[in-house]
């Protein structure tokens, strides 16, 4: 079997851009950047993370997209049972505010996952940018 490197390269590194997706999400989400941030920012910057994710490796966009999905909810989840809302009327609705946190990251993903089969980033500038 005759295999390129750059085909080596990329099973390399979308198991561990999967990994990083899946915990930068569960990260966002935790009690510190949940409290201390706007709910809309820490939303914000997970989306980020996913697209900056599907940016770097397109090939792989359906694993991230349900990497962040999985991160979201798993973060928001575990991060609103550490510290539970003080609304008795709030608590039960946790699991259901995890899910559609989850699912707007990952409608995003996939809207950028679309975009970014149909687009490439072939210029080295640009690529070099992206990567940083």
């Amino acid at each position: 079997m005759n295999r390129s490197p750059a085909g080596e390269t990329a099973m390399r590194t979308r198991p561990v851009l999967v990994c990083l997706t899946l915990l930068g999400p569960a990260l966002l989400c935790s009690p510190n950047f949940v409290i201390t941030l706007p709910f809309c920012i820490s939303l914000a910057c997970i989306v980020l993370v996913s697209c900056v994710s599907i940016a770097l490796l397109p090939s792989a966009w359906p694993w991230i997209v349900l990497a962040s999905g999985v991160g979201t909810f798993g973060g928001f989840f575990v991060g609103f049972r550490m510290y539970p809302p003080s609304d008795p009327i709030a608590a039960p609705l946790v699991p259901y505010v995890a899910a559609v946190m989850a699912l707007l990251v990952m409608v995003a993903g996939l809207f950028v996952g679309v975009v970014m089969t149909k687009l490439t980033l072939s210029g080295q500038r640009l690529r070099r940018t992206s990567e940083f």
